[in-house]
């Protein structure tokens, strides 16, 4: 599967936050790897999402987990699209359209970037266009459309769900554990369609083999 871009800091320095708290006992490590990708993030993201989660206890001190919870699944939901983008196009520069520019590494990195930004809207769009340009046998699940584009409702910038006076003045109840099942599955969803075109194309023979 295509790897997300690497970035690191300019000094390449050990994080001094870190640092701070040097390990001695191992029951007690946790470690940042280097080489980590948008999706291992949106992983991570929902991983601690579902931790939270498992927090829940239906007493009312449970209603200050839930804007934490929802910046952790749209924050997941973002990278995995970004990180699904970036593959979908490098499938199709190697196996479709080598000579696109719009499909480049740079270019389509570059867009992500200044043009997509944290819009869940466009970031769906975006995907779907790559995914529709391949003819897949199978179209694209409704479920994930409807959830990601419930998210860009509720938090258009990527900020609402982290600062106040951004959300309407309405005061929402949910069930959470059906609400956390679905973010979770739809989720799960998204991930699985990138599996499974990865799938398909990594058992087909390479370009170069024909050359």
């Amino acid at each position: 599967m295509s790897a997300t871009p690497k970035y690191s800091s300019s000094s390449g320095k050990p994080l001094r936050l870190l640092q701070t708290v040097p390990n001695e006992v191992y029951s007690r490590l946790i470690v940042r790897y280097p080489h980590q990708t948008d999706r291992d993030y949106a992983l991570f993201y929902r991983e601690a999402a579902t931790r939270l989660a498992g927090t829940y206890s239906g007493q009312p001190i449970d209603d200050t987990i839930l804007m934490p919870f929802l910046m952790l699944y749209r924050q997941a939901f973002e990278l995995q699209l970004k990180n699904f983008i970036r593959y979908l196009a490098s499938v199709r520069r190697r196996y479709h359209d080598s000579a696109a520019p719009s499909l480049s590494s740079d270019v389509v990195g570059e867009r992500l970037k200044k043009t997509l930004g944290h819009n869940l809207a466009k970031l769906l769009n975006e995907l779907l266009k790559h995914y529709e340009a391949l003819d897949l046998a199978e179209p694209f699940p409704s479920g994930v459309k409807k959830v990601i584009q419930m998210l860009h409702e509720a938090d258009q910038r990527g900020t609402a769900f982290r600062y106040s006076g951004e959300m309407p003045e309405s005061q929402d109840r949910a069930d959470f554990p059906a609400l956390a099942a679905l973010l979770d599955e739809e989720l799960g969803k998204l991930i699985a369609v990138e599996d499974w075109i990865d799938s398909m194309y990594s058992a087909a023979p390479s370009p170069e083999e024909f050359e």
